[in-house]
C-alpha cells in the first residue's frame, strides 16, 4: 500500500475529518483556559491564606514601637520575599522600616516621584484589581524591586518596596492595603496609651490635691485656734508666746506645702532640675510624715483621724 499519502473518496469523510478538527483544537483551547482559571484560583486562594495570616500577626502585635518594623517582617516571612520595607514621609526626608535580611536602598527622589504620582493617579483597574501607581525602581546594585503606594482609602501616606519573587498587581495592592491599615492601627494604639498616660496623670493629680488640701487643713486648725487664744485674757505672757511660736512653726509648714504645690505646677509643665552630673530628672513627689509627732493616720481606703496632731507633707526625693 502506499505510504505517506491519505486518500478520501467520499466527500462526507472529508467533512467528518475538518469538524473533528475543528472540535479538537476548541476542546483543548477550553481545556487550557480552565487550567489557567484552576491555577488562578488556587494562586488566589493561597493569596487570601496568607492575607489572612499575616492579619492575624499584625493583631497580635502590640509593641506600637516597632510595630511597622515588625509588619515588613511578616510581609517577607508569609510572602517569601527576599526583602520588605516600607517608607513613611517625614517632614522633608523618609523613615525606613524593616525587619531582617538587607533592607530596600532607594534614593529619596525616586520616592519622592513615586508618592507624587500615587497622588495624582487614584484611578483603579478591575482586571488586575489594583490601583495605579505601581512602579519599579532600582536599587544602588541594580536589583529591580517594586514600589507600591500605601494607600489609607484614596490617600497615599507612604510606599512599600518590595524585592523578590514577583507578585501579581492585586497582590501587591491588597499588601498594601493592610500594611497602610496596620500603620493606621499603630498610630490609634500610640495614641490609645498617651490617652492612658493622661488620664493617670489626672488621677494622680486628683489624689494628690486631696491629700494636700487634708494637710492644710491642719496647720491652718493650729493657726486659727492659736490666733483665738491670743486675743483670750485670760492667757499669761508664757502662753502666749507658746501660741505665737505654734502660729510660726503652723506658717512655717503652711509655706512648706506651697512651695511643694508651685514645684508640682512646674513637674507638671515639664519643668526638670539638672543633677550634678548633668542629666535631666524630674522631681519625683512621695508621703511625708513627721517623725517629730506620733501619728495614727494611715492611708488605705481613707484618712483615719489622728488621735494626736500629725504633719504629713510631700517632699522632693
Amino acid at each position: 500500500p502506499p505510504v505517506g499519502t491519505l486518500a478520501i473518496a467520499d466527500p462526507a469523510h472529508w467533512v467528518a475529518l475538518f469538524t473533528l478538527l475543528a472540535v479538537s483544537v476548541v476542546a483543548s483551547h477550553l481545556s487550557a483556559q480552565a487550567r489557567h482559571r484552576t491555577d488562578e484560583a488556587t494562586a488566589r486562594r493561597d493569596e487570601i491564606a496568607r492575607l489572612f495570616d499575616l492579619t492575624r500577626d499584625i493583631l497580635l502585635t502590640t509593641d506600637t514601637s516597632k510595630a511597622v518594623d515588625m509588619v515588613a517582617g511578616y510581609i517577607a516571612r508569609r510572602f517569601r520575599l527576599d526583602g520588605v520595607t516600607i517608607w513613611l514621609p517625614d517632614a522633608d526626608r523618609w523613615q525606613r522600616h524593616h525587619s531582617g535580611g538587607l533592607p530596600i536602598e532607594i534614593e529619596h527622589a525616586v520616592l519622592d516621584r513615586a508618592q507624587s504620582d500615587a497622588v495624582a493617579r487614584i484611578e483603579f483597574d478591575a482586571s488586575k484589581r489594583a490601583y495605579a501607581g505601581h512602579t519599579v525602581a532600582r536599587e544602588p546594585t541594580g536589583t529591580p524591586v517594586w514600589l507600591v503606594p500605601l494607600r489609607l482609602g484614596t490617600r497615599p501616606i507612604g510606599i512599600l518596596a518590595l524585592r523578590g519573587d514577583s507578585l501579581e498587581p492585586g497582590a501587591r495592592d491588597a499588601l498594601a492595603g493592610v500594611t497602610a491599615i496596620a500603620i493606621e492601627r499603630a498610630h490609634l494604639l500610640e495614641e490609645r496609651k498617651e490617652s492612658e498616660l493622661v488620664r493617670r496623670g489626672a488621677e494622680l493629680k486628683s489624689a494628690l490635691l486631696a491629700a494636700l488640701g487634708h494637710d492644710l487643713k491642719t496647720p491652718l486648725t493650729a493657726v486659727t485656734v492659736a490666733a483665738e487664744n491670743l486675743t483670750a485674757t485670760w492667757l499669761d505672757e508664757d502662753g502666749r508666746r507658746e501660741q505665737a511660736e505654734i502660729v510660726r512653726t503652723e506658717l512655717a509648714r503652711l509655706n512648706r506645702l506651697f512651695q511643694d504645690i508651685v514645684d508640682m505646677a512646674r513637674v507638671e509643665t515639664h519643668a526638670v532640675e539638672r543633677n550634678r552630673n548633668g542629666s535631666s530628672r524630674r522631681k519625683s513627689w512621695r508621703p511625708r510624715r513627721d517623725r517629730s509627732s506620733r501619728c495614727s493616720r494611715v492611708i488605705s481606703s481613707g484618712w483615719r483621724a489622728p488621735w494626736t496632731p500629725c504633719s504629713f507633707g510631700w517632699i522632693r526625693d
